[in-house]
């Protein structure tokens, strides 16, 4: 990331707010994919950051078009980023799915 000074990548903090803004709309550009209900990021190393998030699939896509929306969305996020190393994308349900099935939306 050029024209970043080093404080902003050390070690053990999420990325920065504008990175991180960045790094939630990937995932939401590929088929399948509604949205990022909650994102984690952490830099790892000078040149290394982890991605997890809880992502809220499309209800009717089948389990083979959610294993290649993470492998897409993975994909991505390592283009655009090169600096992300690991990503773990956790299926989750959305407020309106949880809701529906009488769940807390937020446990």
């Amino acid at each position: 990331m050029p024209g970043r000074s080093d404080a902003e990548f050390l070690i053990g903090r999420p990325l920065p707010r504008t990175v991180r803004e960045r790094v939630r709309a990937e995932p939401v550009a590929v088929e399948h994919i509604e949205a990022v209900l909650e994102l984690t990021t952490l830099v790892q190393g000078p040149r290394e950051a982890l991605v997890a998030a809880e992502v809220d699939f499309r209800d009717v896509a089948t389990a083979a078009q959610t294993e290649w929306a993470c492998e897409r969305a993975e994909q991505r996020l390592r283009e655009e980023f090169p600096m992300i190393r690991r990503v773990c994308l956790d299926p989750t349900p959305g407020c309106a799915q949880r809701r529906s099935e009488g769940l807390n939306p937020w446990p």
